[in-house]
């Protein structure tokens, strides 16, 4: 009987060591983004990749956007999956991965013909009716830089956004090229006359880590580099994005090159 019980403890001990290990190696990273889509799958391939060439497994944690910040800045968990590279002046607390995954823009959507963007300047002055989505950090500050006018609303999905350009409750919508893209690609959206007015502003997406995994941020941006010299970004981007974007999205190659 004692010797069950030595058993027992030794292999409780075991266990807990094991799970101990398997936790000190698990990186825990929030995300507002739909885990299924083109977006998510692609960043989900390349982190997993990199934190498996440090010793360690990724795992995704689905909530809206400002929760996501509240955890991370709280460590709740261990960092965010995808923000503009400036999220860090708001939030100094977290550390910016310096390599980043991936350069796009926030882009206005319309169905007015005649409307045309270039840079956030071309619109101080303007009446428009401008929304941008709520919680989205790069075109919020962006657009506050217009010392935030009466019409400028914030929408709490690019679903929404878009669905108040198509009753007339808006003249554009402040959005990520990527978001409007997944959005306006599918079949139910043919048809309906949106088009870009033109890039409000140009930005690269980082990965952020909490102050305590400066080290990992480091080693993340080597391995990030390592990986985008052997392709694999610009293999793993074609496997998401090619089949939806080819006729009208940037090229991988020159959307990971052009930083």
């Amino acid at each position: 009987m004692r010797l069950v019980l030595l058993l027992l403890v030794s292999a409780m001990t075991t266990a807990a060591w094991a799970y101990s290990d398997n936790l000190e190696h698990r990186v825990v990273i929030a995300t507002s983004k739909d885990l299924n889509s083109p977006q998510t799958r692609y960043l989900t391939k390349v982190y997993r990749v990199a934190f498996e060439r440090l010793g360690k497994s990724m795992s995704l944690r689905h909530c809206p956007s400002k929760r996501c910040t509240s955890k991370s800045t709280s460590l709740r968990v261990d960092g965010e999956l995808s923000r503009v590279y400036d999220y860090q002046d708001r939030h100094p607390e977290l550390v910016r991965v310096s390599e980043p995954h991936w350069s796009s823009g926030f882009i206005a959507l319309t169905l007015n013909d005649s409307l045309l963007v270039d840079g956030v300047d071309s619109l101080i002055g303007s009446d428009y009716r401008i929304d941008y989505k709520l919680g989205s950090y790069g075109s919020q500050a962006l657009l506050y830089t217009l010392g935030e006018p009466p019409r400028l609303y914030p929408v709490e999905s690019v679903e929404l956004g878009i669905k108040r350009l198509l009753y007339n409750r808006s003249d554009m919508f402040i959005v990520s090229e990527m978001n409007a893209l997944e959005h306006l690609s599918s079949e139910k959206m043919q048809g309906e006359g949106l088009r870009s007015a033109g890039y409000v502003s140009r930005f690269s997406a980082h990965m952020y880590l909490s102050k305590d995994h400066q080290e990992m941020a480091t080693n993340l941006a080597k391995v990030l580099r390592e990986m985008r010299e052997e392709k694999l970004l610009e293999q793993y981007w074609y496997e998401e994005f090619n089949h939806k974007f080819a006729p009208t999205f940037t090229s991988p190659k020159q959307m990971i090159d052009d930083f």
